[in-house]
């Protein structure tokens, strides 16, 4: 029974008992009665399911400005939601275009909510900025890569301790092997661990070429970024952010840049990206040379932690069982000319 039409009704906050869930949709009412009113916001007057992913995001309607309410699922760490939380600020507070996250009243980030699947880490958001970065110009995607170029600055710059995740050749290893076997067929699990052992002799042997390791957003696809008016842009959801190789990050919006989907088009935009880039700091050493590389380690990185995700997922979105299954020709194609050249 939904805690708001029930419970709320009856004054009867108290947690109940119930059977343990593969995934829960949390309650608007009691979210907003027993937790929004914990965080250093204006009075908050609704609380609206808004969008399911990675995380479940509600928006926070108050007396003044509207927030967004994240809550990721198991088994992400509470220490992982504070940090996302406190380098946000600490961006933010550098100049970065962030979304800041905003703090309890009690002074700390992240709540931490007792679900039927399991311990889920809250946080709470400004409002990002208006405006999608949509397919424009070369100089949009010039002013791109400069503000790119600016956050790993920034990021550069940060001297705070953040217990955030270490993206190396391993990762995807480590993720497929305990949640892999359950998700796929065997000869799926198979290629993809036999995979990421050769990635890893791979790596290892030009990874002294690429010193440029640090803070990266890890997840700059265009839903995360924001063109605001006037043409600044602004990033949020750092649920993502790691240490890693910022040539991996570089991949990730090559492989996005939200442009006409032909060669020509394509290739002028990632040209006017790396423009913009390079007018702020120094392009990560063998980023051309080892993008391909690091776009199929994105790849794995990619399917290892959707699938690592993706039982809490079952039954509340569109997951075919076969989803691995068709993603497979594409990465055996990109393995063949990345590891095999």
């Amino acid at each position: 029974m939904r805690f708001g039409l029930d419970s709320a009704n009856s004054g009867n906050h108290d947690d109940r008992e119930c059977f343990p869930a593969q995934s829960s949709v949390l309650d608007e009412v009691a979210l907003l009665e027993r937790i929004a009113v914990e965080y250093d916001i204006p009075v908050p007057r609704a609380c609206v399911f808004f969008a399911r992913g990675d995380s479940d995001v509600y928006k926070v309607h108050t007396d003044g400005p509207t927030y967004y309410m994240k809550i990721c699922r198991p088994p992400h760490p509470l220490a992982w939601a504070e940090s996302e939380a406190r380098l946000v600020v600490d961006l933010a507070a550098d100049g970065a275009p962030v979304s800041r996250a905003v703090r309890r009243r009690d002074g700390g980030f992240a709540t931490e909510i007792t679900a039927s699947e399991g311990r889920r880490p809250l946080l709470v958001f400004e409002e990002a900025q208006d405006g999608r970065l949509d397919s424009g110009e070369e100089g949009l995607f010039r002013r791109f890569g400069r503000a790119v170029g600016d956050l790993h600055d920034t990021m550069d710059r940060l001297s705070g301790s953040y217990d955030l995740q270490v993206l190396d050749w391993d990762w995807p290893a480590r993720v497929l092997l305990p949640s892999g076997r359950r998700l796929i067929g065997e000869d799926d699990y198979e290629f993809l661990i036999g995979l990421c052992e050769r990635m890893r002799s791979f790596f290892e042997r030009f990874a002294r070429e690429l010193p440029d390791f640090g803070l990266c957003h890890c997840d700059l696809v265009p839903v995360n970024v924001r063109c605001a008016d006037g043409g600044a842009l602004w990033f949020f959801d750092f649920g993502n952010a790691a240490f890693t190789w910022r040539a991996r990050e570089l991949a990730v919006i090559q492989a996005t840049l939200p442009c006409e989907r032909t060669p020509e088009s394509r290739a002028k935009a990632w040209e006017a990206f790396l423009d913009g880039y390079g007018q702020v700091r120094a392009l990560p050493l063998g980023t051309e040379k080892h993008l391909p590389a690091f776009a199929l380690l994105q790849r794995v990185t990619w399917i290892a932690r959707a699938m690592a995700c993706c039982p809490l997922r079952m039954g509340t979105e569109n997951f075919h069982p076969d989803w691995v299954r068709t993603l497979m020709p594409g990465v055996k194609e990109l393995a063949n000319r990345v590891l095999n050249a």
